[in-house]
């Protein structure tokens, strides 16, 4: 067992890991990968024989393992337990973390025969939370009793609090993929909520005022269905969109606290689900021009996000739509007439968005 010097050094090692969470997430292929990148730093540096997420599925009301290190994964999708079921359950529906150091001796710890966690003693939960709402839990395990202590207990609630948003977003998409209803349009519907500054405190510089033409009516405006582009150029978009929000995201870092990167994790989300290149590929693939093929499944996303009642999750149509429009400028090489906003700018504009960057 390691000693209070040894551990603490792994917890300041793990802190500086989360405190680069952007980069884990950009250099993922997909969500799932993202997520199992996740659970190895965290059950190595807090030195766990497993480290396991489970994300909370509102549509069967469960928890359902979406990442493991340690357990068997060909239980990852399988194994699922109800809000209050197990230690992972009452963490989640408690809100709180639990610790056991001999779970043999727990009266709410569950056996999974297919995850082949027999051996592991000790157990430490923590949710993952959106406000005072758990959208998952992420727990760690180990062989020996009485393992975690107080010290852990901090560690994990910091690595709960950093990955609560992509996670977030992750379950957001997740969840898109049962839905395979065609909705309509949504253009005159789009909304926008009043932000916040972002820091305190005047800043003098030329002003330069944006104007946007909300919604998705910038979809409809800008651009032709009858484009001739063909799917190398779909990808090739795809990419330069990649770059150019690591660029922004990059930026955002030297200027900002780390967690304010993560600001772009939605958008990295996007473009790194199967589930919205795939539906704009196949299209594409069956003759749809890839202008009309992008904002079709956009507009499909944005129709889905903005109808949920949950205000928070509505906004998230806000960043479907950013990613949307950046895709299809980049359709075009870039053009010499492009207004550049340069440095040292005071904006004055109705809603924020990453395409002014």
């Amino acid at each position: 067992m390691k000693n209070q010097l040894d551990k603490k050094d792994d917890h300041l090692n793990l802190l500086c890991d989360v405190s680069n969470l952007a980069n884990l997430l950009t250099g993922s292929a997909d969500m799932e990968g993202f997520l199992q990148k996740v659970v190895e730093m965290v059950a190595l540096h807090l030195d766990a024989d497993v480290c396991t997420i489970y994300l909370y599925d509102e549509d069967c009301l469960e928890l359902v393992l979406t990442a493991t290190q340690g357990l068997n994964p060909d239980s990852v999708g399988k194994i699922r337990m109800k809000s209050g079921e197990g230690i992972v359950g009452a963490t989640h529906k408690g809100v709180r973390p639990i610790c056991v150091g001999d779970v043999g001796k727990s009266l709410e710890f569950k056996y999974f025969k297919e995850a082949e966690e027999d051996r592991f003693t000790s157990f430490l939960a923590v949710p993952l939370q959106r406000g005072v709402e758990s959208i998952g839990v992420i727990s760690i395990q180990h062989e020996e009793k009485e393992y975690f202590n107080e010290t852990d207990i901090i560690a994990l609630r910091t690595v709960a609090s950093q990955l609560a948003s992509s996670v977030e977003n992750a379950c957001l998409l997740l969840s898109l993929h049962n839905v395979v209803e065609q909705r309509k349009s949504v253009s005159e519907q789009l909304q926008f909520v009043k932000g916040e500054s972002a820091s305190e405190g005047f800043a003098f510089a030329p002003a330069m005022v944006m104007k946007k033409k909300g919604g998705t009516h910038l979809l409809n405006q800008f651009f032709d269905e009858n484009s001739g582009y063909n799917m190398s150029d779909f990808r090739r978009a795809v990419k330069k969109t990649g770059i150019q929000l690591q660029r922004i995201q990059k930026d955002f870092s030297t200027q900002l606290p780390e967690s304010a990167a993560l600001i772009f994790t939605a958008h990295f989300m996007m473009l790194k689900d199967p589930g919205f290149i795939m539906k704009i590929e196949s299209d594409i693939q069956q003759g749809l021009d890839p202008i009309a093929a992008v904002r079709k499944i956009a507009g499909q996303y944005i129709s889905l996000f903005i109808s949920n009642p949950h205000p928070y999750i509505a906004e998230k149509a806000n960043d479907v739509e950013d990613l949307a429009l950046r895709i299809l400028k980049n359709f075009k090489r870039e053009s010499t007439k492009e207004r550049a906003i340069g440095k040292k700018r005071s904006l004055s504009l109705r809603s924020y968005s990453p395409l002014i960057f």
